[in-house]
């Protein structure tokens, strides 16, 4: 089967390509910025600050070859991303992020036309344009939406309500999902899971999110996500006092009011709480006032190990996230995860038996659940070794079965 995967950023698609890839198929990824011989940022790679080289090479699988990887658009990918650190309001990086999105997508599905493809992967709040074009010229391409996050729909209902109850909020919230109020953009997002022929997604709460909002069912398949587990499980020294782990993003749509707020209602000197990840401001703000709060900022993830070794609980209360891999990875680890009931990654959780699932937006119930572990450290030890034995279910080579299993079901 020929295959190409379409994506002027990286999300997961490098996976997805190296998944299609172990099952013998001939695959392409489509996309603008990669550390490739003779590419563009490969010229300048010498020259930029060792954050920035550790970020582009986390782009890269090292079960890919150069030879997997089509550039597009270099340059706009680069400017993208240079107005995406700049442009703090987004709006100007909303604007670019559609065109770069559709010269990229409309170019690959010429090429996909020309060369004779058989399926096509794009990704939610980019498949639009690659998809669209295929239709348009009654392409017998299959269209594949890949959908890691909420239906638009959903999405932006769930950041209205926000907006409702922090209204001070609002700037930094409709900055942290722009595309939702581009009308365009958000017009596209919705279009595209129409039109796609399949759509796969990883978790049953994305799926729920799709069809709540009227995509058909049958076309849609649950297929959750890989992750290569860690060798080893987190320290077992004694430490002093209980360290509570955060690891992503760190704003408002990731949950962390009703975290710091959960934390700060407990009267303990000998708790740490602390947020590793991009920190938006107005969350600094609210963590500037205690010194149990630790914010890391962004750590290159072939250190952040080192991190999950001295947790004895990570809490995950995204409000809305369509999987989650951090808390895979620290199950990983060993580490008891509390998640909420907005997150893909309730799928791998068992409430009370390998972890917590508390209700979305209730600082109220992590404060239960932090207490109840400190209180209980030998059910938190017991939780612990269940949670490493189920992360070892959702391994790459687990998921990219699963996609070939997907592929074998499809009709070409």
């Amino acid at each position: 089967m020929k295959i190409m995967v379409i994506h002027p950023g990286t999300q997961h698609s490098t996976k997805l390509v190296a998944a299609i890839k172990s099952h013998g198929h001939e695959v392409k990824l489509v996309t603008t910025v990669y550390n490739k011989k003779g590419s563009l940022i490969n010229k300048l790679f010498k020259i930029l600050p060792n954050a920035e080289r550790q970020r582009i090479n986390s782009r890269k699988h090292s079960d890919l070859t150069e030879e997997d990887i089509i550039l597009f658009n270099e340059l706009e990918g680069l400017i993208l991303l240079v107005i995406g650190r700049l442009d703090k309001k987004k709006i100007l990086y909303t604007w670019y992020k559609r065109i770069v999105a559709k010269k990229v997508g409309i170019r690959a599905a010429k090429m996909a036309v020309k060369e004779n493809y058989d399926l096509v992967f794009s990704f939610d709040s980019y498949a639009e344009y690659p998809f669209s074009y295929l239709k348009n010229k009654n392409s017998k391409i299959l269209c594949i939406m890949d959908c890691s996050a909420a239906y638009a729909e959903a999405a932006k209902i769930t950041y209205s309500k926000q907006i409702e109850l922090y209204p001070q909020l609002k700037e930094a919230l409709m900055e942290e999902r722009c595309v939702l109020w581009n009308k365009k953009y958000y017009s596209d997002m919705l279009h595209e899971a129409k039109i796609s022929d399949y759509i796969i997604c990883a978790s049953s709460y994305t799926k729920r999110t799709l069809t709540e909002y009227g995509i058909k069912n049958d076309v849609i398949t649950v297929i959750p996500y890989g992750y290569n587990p860690a060798s080893v499980c987190k320290s077992e020294d004694k430490r002093e006092g209980f360290n509570i782990l955060y690891v992503g993003g760190v704003n408002i749509m990731k949950g962390m009011p009703y975290l710091i707020e959960a934390f700060k209602s407990i009267k303990n000197d000998t708790i740490k709480l602390t947020l590793v990840g991009n920190v938006q401001s107005v969350i600094r703000d609210m963590c500037k006032d205690d010194s149990r709060i630790s914010l890391k900022g962004y750590i290159p993830h072939k250190m952040i190990h080192q991190e999950y070794a001295k947790a004895d609980l990570f809490v995950f209360p995204s409000l809305s996230d369509g999987f989650g891999f951090a808390p895979l990875e620290a199950m990983s680890y060993g580490v008891v995860c509390a998640v909420s009931d907005a997150s893909g990654i309730c799928d791998v959780i068992l409430d009370g038996e390998n972890g917590f699932i508390f209700k979305a937006e209730s600082s109220i119930e992590i404060k239960r659940i932090i207490e109840k572990c400190i209180d209980d450290k030998h059910m938190l030890n017991v939780m612990s070794k269940k949670a490493r034995i189920k992360a070892l279910e959702f391994s790459e080579k687990s998921y990219a079965d699963k996609i070939e299993s997907f592929l074998e079901k499809i009709e070409i």
